[in-house]
């Protein structure tokens, strides 16, 4: 791979400037304006943003990062995306650069490569600056590009899990399963490690063996938590142990034949016992038995043999007594009194608007009435219905009743 710019093969470089000739390959000319400032720059600027949240992980959300590109950009610096600065900031703290650390002097020596073609401007250093480690390449060799970055390592100790990580991981785990990465309870290997790098992009720094160990125990909680709603149901109900551990046959196809029915049958009434036919059919029978008890008096002959005398006897036994449940009374109840309601609000037949109109009718036909004498009778029949009714119930052929 040859260098960009004016840099010979042998010329010492900012490590920064040394991951950027693969990962900005495809923008010519960027590698070149990469410098020693923009290091600083990076530096104090996430070392800002750690004081503030006061942690003591090196590890930063979106937010931060686009605050850094801003930031550049407002110095002067060409722009560079997120993933980028990700980057250089990894090489650094590889080659022992951390955040926090006292800087150097203004006298340190600087050493870094400047293309001459470069305006001078952009590669002015800060008054104090940072000398950014170096790397020799020999002669005739090939800088190496810098490999993907990598989930994080384990950290000693125990990982502390907060509710918002949990939350990150249990969100990136769907998305996992919905893309078939998960075959029953387990996912794929890989999962974790894209996980843990999940994770780390969101500013929390667990390894992939971490992750994974969080998986296993939220599993294990989950059929911990299971297994007490089911001994608590089973309490009550037995019937439910056979789908504890198996499901139920067939379940979908007959919930959409017969799911959108609740109906138990504990207050389900027939046309055979309806409360109006059960109360018929008590009527019924103490009829019956007082009818045979009058037939027995009245037709009993002392000359009838004993023979056809049981049999009549056996035909007129009482029928079956059927007790009505507490359910079928309370509908029974609820029913009279919605239909008195109804009764109560329904205005009666010989109230209706027709009968009255009939009736006016019937007195504007007849002649030599005034106006007022019809207005008189406008006012009388649009009063009680009873009055219309009255009226119309004389006969007008009979002298007697049509004078009245």
């Amino acid at each position: 791979m040859s260098l960009p710019g004016n840099i010979s093969e042998d010329q010492d470089l900012p490590i920064s400037q040394v991951i950027l000739f693969d990962q900005l390959a495809d923008r010519p000319g960027i590698q070149d304006l990469w410098n020693s400032d923009i290091d600083l720059v990076l530096l104090q600027h996430l070392d800002q943003a750690k004081k503030e949240r006061n942690s003591c992980r090196d590890t930063f959300g979106a937010l931060v990062w686009a605050g850094l590109v801003k930031h550049l950009a407002e110095q002067g610096h060409p722009t560079f995306t997120q993933e980028q600065l990700k980057d250089c900031f990894h090489i650094l703290k590889k080659h022992g650069y951390t955040l926090g650390q006292s800087l150097p002097s203004s006298t340190a020596p600087l050493q870094t490569a400047v293309d001459p073609n470069i305006d001078p401007t952009l590669a002015n250093p800060l008054s104090s600056s940072i000398p950014p480690p170096t790397i020799s390449f020999p002669h005739h060799t090939t800088p190496i590009s810098a490999p993907a970055a990598a989930p994080p390592q384990a950290t000693s100790g125990q990982a502390v899990w907060t509710v918002d990580a949990e939350a990150l991981l249990i969100d990136f785990l769907i998305n996992a399963k919905g893309q078939g990465l998960m075959s029953e309870n387990n996912l794929k290997n890989k999962v974790y490690g894209c996980a843990s790098r999940h994770l780390h992009e969101n500013g929390y720094n667990f390894s992939k063996s971490q992750v994974k160990s969080h998986w296993t125990r939220f599993k294990a909680q989950f059929k911990v938590v299971a297994k007490l709603f089911w001994d608590a149901y089973l309490k009550g109900y037995k019937k439910a142990q056979p789908f504890c551990k198996n499901p139920f046959p067939h379940y979908d196809e007959i919930t959409d034949m017969i799911g959108h029915s609740t109906a138990t049958g504990a207050f389900a009434l027939s046309s055979e016992n309806s409360p109006s036919n059960l109360q018929k059919a008590k009527s019924d029978a103490s009829s019956e038995e007082s009818s045979d008890d009058n037939s027995d008096d009245d037709d009993v002959n002392p000359k009838t043999p004993t023979k056809e005398r049981h049999t009549s006897v056996s035909m007129s036994a009482p029928r079956k007594h059927v007790r009505i449940s507490a359910g079928a009374q309370a509908l029974k109840t609820m029913s009279s009194s919605v239909a008195a309601l109804t009764e109560g609000l329904t205005p009666p037949l010989i109230d209706s608007p027709a009968s009255k109109k009939r009736a006016f009718d019937v007195v504007c036909a007849k002649e030599g009435l005034s106006p007022y004498s019809l207005s008189k009778a406008h006012c009388v029949f649009r009063g009680s219905g009873e009055v219309a009714c009255e009226y119309l119930s004389f006969n007008s052929a009979d002298e007697s009743e049509r004078t009245a």
